[in-house]
């Protein structure tokens, strides 16, 4: 009996180490390894032996993301980077049975955890950044990260994934307010407005009433599904005057030239706009990325040399995987926000929806979606695997 303790014991402390790992690359690190992701899955896909009924429940449950994913399969079909695009598709097929796998190991406190003490430590290596070289926060502090929307975003996360803590001592609300801090000191506008939208919505959650939770659950699980349809059948119909709208609308100079470009690829896309032209096979190909075949390469050269992605989830996904891709994106949004409100623990669904609502918001000025390499992404499908989690679940390994 003592030894069948014993190997519980170190399994789980193996399996927490390994969350550890994986977080931290997440955090600091920012890598879309393949390598890194295939050997998760191999890793944890052996503990789960004793979870494959729940495991196989959990993989149907995640639907969304599974036609999503056999999508992008099927878009290398059309796809200039055919074989590229089937790669990419499988390395996004292994980061998402890493959160699947992750999700069904590990309880959600223990999740919450792990993410808590990363959170805090990404704080305080912001904190030591920025003693160790105080000029770097005169203009826009930037700390470990590469530019001050990267460090904005983590700033926000953290304080999101810390704020919500039942009974938080003193000097974890110490450690916020370090927090909050550092992110105005990046004077990063996209992640303190998101921020500022995330927070108060998470607040509603914590304190919404039972009965008034059932209701929201009960109307959005019976009519959601349907507005999406109709809503992609308009989309198609009025695509073309939908476009020109934009086109019309949208100045080139707005949110730091985020117009010009998106009317720019949005026009470049016009004729292949339902299906779009491939996952994977619009950037990331250096100059024969789609965005070298539009007017901005003939007199913007050297700005889009600089560019990975059009600077928008949204329109990044109707370039790759089209409107159809598009509605299936949206599906999976809608299914993930409908599972988090229901969760029952009113702190952990305070903290998913906030974080949830921070990332979908920053999609639209930020290439966050389908990105290997990009942790908000990660952190996503990690919301979206854990809000799939049975409420009578108790066959944890750790």
């Amino acid at each position: 009996m003592n030894m069948i303790i014993d190997k519980n014991i170190w399994k789980a402390r193996i399996l927490t180490a390994y969350l550890y790992y994986i977080t931290t690359i997440m955090f600091f690190v920012l890598v879309g390894s393949r390598a890194i992701w295939l050997l998760s899955v191999l890793i944890l896909l052996p503990f789960c032996l004793n979870n494959i009924q729940t495991l196989g429940a959990r993989l149907y449950s995640a639907a969304p993301m599974l036609i999503i994913l056999l999508w992008c399969f099927i878009s290398s079909f059309w796809s200039e980077w055919s074989s590229f695009t089937r790669v990419e598709t499988f390395l996004q097929v292994l980061i998402f049975m890493t959160t699947l796998l992750i999700s069904e190991l590990y309880s959600p406190k223990t999740i919450f955890n792990v993410l808590k003490n990363i959170a805090i430590a990404c704080i305080l290596v912001g904190l030591l950044s920025l003693v160790l070289s105080p000029s770097a926060g005169l203009n826009s502090f930037v700390g470990v990260y590469a530019g001050k929307n990267t460090t904005g975003q983590f700033m926000a996360i953290s304080i999101l994934l810390l704020v919500f803590i039942k009974n938080r001592p003193r000097a974890l609300t110490f450690v916020i307010l370090i927090g909050l801090t550092l992110l105005l000191m990046t004077r990063s506008g996209t992640a303190i407005l998101m921020f500022l939208t995330a927070i108060p919505i998470g607040y509603f959650f914590l304190n919404i009433s039972s009965r008034m939770l059932d209701l929201m659950h009960y109307f959005l699980s019976k009519v959601g599904y349907f507005f999406l349809f109709t809503l992609f059948i308009i989309a198609y119909y009025y695509h073309i005057e939908l476009l020109e709208y934009i086109y019309n609308n949208l100045p080139e100079e707005a949110l730091t030239g985020r117009g010009k470009l998106w009317i720019v690829m949005l026009q470049h896309v016009e004729e292949k706009i339902l299906i779009g032209f491939g996952y994977a096979a619009v950037w990331w190909h250096g100059d024969y990325s789609e965005v070298y075949f539009t007017d901005l390469a003939l007199y913007n050269t050297e700005w889009i040399d600089k560019l990975a992605g059009s600077d928008s989830g949204y329109v990044d996904l109707v370039l790759s995987i089209g409107l159809i891709g598009l509605f299936m994106f949206f599906t999976f949004l809608y299914k993930t926000f409908v599972n988090l409100i229901s969760i029952d623990n009113k702190y952990q669904r305070a903290t998913l929806v906030s974080i949830f609502v921070f990332i979908v918001l920053c999609g639209i000025t930020e290439s966050s979606f389908l990105v290997p390499q990009f942790a908000l992404w990660f952190l996503l499908l990690l919301i979206f695997c854990i809000s799939l989690t049975k409420k009578d679940k108790t066959n944890y390994v750790c």
